[in-house]
């Protein structure tokens, strides 16, 4: 995380938008995993009881860091597709949604990750600190209800979100490229398209290492009993880290093209003024 936002300084792209964007989700990922660090203490200290000890309002505090800064990521994520939707359907750089992105993506955040620590649902479990089925108020049943309303449903529905947007982003920009006569039109969008391929790591990213986890509540809500659930609880904790670690490898891998790009077309031009200045000689 903090190699990629420093080579986005050095190369100072943060003076866009799409840049900017790019550095909000690493930031947010960088978070995501400080709070994930934050529940080591706790994983190591389980007895597979429910947590009755005097930190139990400490392992409260870090479950909603950590669901409000996987909310963040998410959030964050979507910004960047809506963007590229924008860009790539309407043509045009909206520059003046920067302050909403940062704005709703800090406050929508806010409301699934309180409510869980106010209804006291925040407990210890095997894999760390975060909403468990006892130790609360509620009935069980409740609190099933209320992880899939406030983190099962809506990452579902945002994910498919992104999907659908990186799909109609993706489609209208091949459309252009190659379904209209026009070739120097059609040139232009292709370059575009070079250029934005990368972008869409971030969204593909998220949602491929997100898939796992959100599988594996779904199937324990299913089959709690299941004896897959061990296999699939493995599986979670590898994934996991990897959707904290897509964004700043999204990042990287979007830099090193970029280079890439600017290098080859420096050697292009160079080329062309040499092949010229032959020419006329």
């Amino acid at each position: 995380c903090l190699a990629a936002t420093v080579l986005v300084v050095v190369l100072k792209l943060h003076h866009q938008l799409t840049y900017r964007l790019s550095l909000y989700q690493v930031l947010s990922s960088l978070l995501f995993a400080a709070t994930c660090a934050l529940q080591l203490p706790f994983m190591f200290n389980y007895g597979g009881k429910s947590d009755t000890k005097p930190n139990g309002v400490l392992c409260s505090l870090v479950a909603c860091a950590n669901m409000y800064t996987s909310f963040l990521k998410i959030c964050f994520t979507v910004c960047i597709t809506c963007h590229l939707l924008y860009f790539a359907v309407f043509y045009k750089n909206y520059r003046n949604l920067e302050k909403w992105y940062i704005g709703l993506s800090l406050s929508l955040s806010l409301i699934p990750s309180v409510i869980p620590f106010a209804t006291n649902t925040y407990g210890r479990l095997r894999s760390g600190c975060w909403m468990v089925r006892n130790n609360s108020t509620l009935s069980p049943t409740a609190n099933v209800a209320q992880m899939i309303i406030l983190w099962y449903a809506p990452a579902t529905l945002l994910s498919i979100v992104e999907v659908v947007m990186v799909t109609v982003t993706l489609t209208t920009l091949a459309c252009r490229t190659w379904c209209r006569g026009n070739a120097a039109r059609g040139e232009l969008y292709k370059t575009a398209l070079c250029e934005m391929l990368p972008l869409f790591s971030y969204p593909v990213l998220s949602v491929l290492f997100l898939a796992t986890p959100m599988a594996k509540g779904y199937y324990n809500f299913a089959t709690p009993h299941s004896y897959f659930s061990g296999p699939l609880l493995v599986i979670h904790d590898i994934s996991l880290p990897l959707w904290g670690l897509s964004a700043p490898a999204a990042l990287l891998m979007h830099l090193c093209v970029l280079l890439v790009i600017r290098r080859t077309k420096r050697r292009l031009r160079d080329y062309r003024g040499r092949h010229t200045v032959y020419g006329r000689n």
